[in-house]
């Protein structure tokens, strides 16, 4: 009896080691290259399949002038490597924040862009628009706190100016934090991204309660 026993946990002990080594290996194998999902704060969307969020009317932006430096989404082949960074860097762009899956948010302007594209580690270059910037849980819909992150980089100063200029109430700065209070049932939220989207790059979020 005892050794039956002994048998079976042997054999679930076995079963489980499988198991954990299957679920490791799918865990291990990224998607294909070009199935790579970007998910954003207020949107996820495949690039590779030619998805694309829906965005409001109004939260999007047609690109860049020449020369000039905004923010754009590069997705890489897999997981990144340093090598595949120092080649956008060597571009002449600057990688800010990563995201999922396989992405940075990068600021650089349109002929970079189209150099960065060509690399054999990138699967997709877009624009960063601002509709990007509203996270998921804006609250719309009356006077509430909200705060408002300042890229790295950009003048903090001329930001929180340019949010004064919105007719948004600023409440404090701590940085590159801005908390404004400003209703979402009329422009000041929208001006707040539009505004922002080539100069300081803001993202917008709700307060929590507490």
């Amino acid at each position: 009896m005892a050794t039956n026993i002994h048998g079976r946990l042997l054999t679930a002990c076995a079963v489980a080691m499988c198991i954990g080594i299957v679920l490791s290996a799918q865990q291990a194998n990224p998607p294909a290259r070009g199935q790579a999902i970007i998910r954003l704060k207020s949107a996820e969307f495949t690039p590779g399949r030619g998805e694309e969020p829906r965005i409001p009317p109004g939260l999007a932006i047609a690109g860049y002038a020449a020369g000039e430096r905004g923010y754009f989404i590069v997705q890489f082949e897999g997981p990144v490597l340093e090598t595949w960074k120092a080649d956008v860097a060597a571009a002449g762009a600057e990688l800010l924040d990563y995201i999922p899956d396989f992405a940075f948010k990068v600021r650089m302007n349109p002929a970079q862009a189209a150099r960065i594209a060509r690399l054999d580690s990138v699967v997709w270059v877009g624009l960063f628009h601002p509709a990007y910037k509203i996270d998921r849980d804006v609250i719309r819909g009356g006077v509430r706190p909200y705060t408002v992150r300042i890229e790295r980089g950009a003048d903090a100063a001329a930001a929180a100016a340019m949010i004064a200029a919105t007719g948004a109430q600023v409440l404090q700065r701590e940085g590159p934090i801005v908390t404004v209070s400003a209703p979402l049932s009329d422009p000041v939220p929208q001006r707040l991204c539009t505004g922002s989207a080539r100069r300081s790059s803001m993202t917008m979020r709700s307060v929590p309660a507490g």
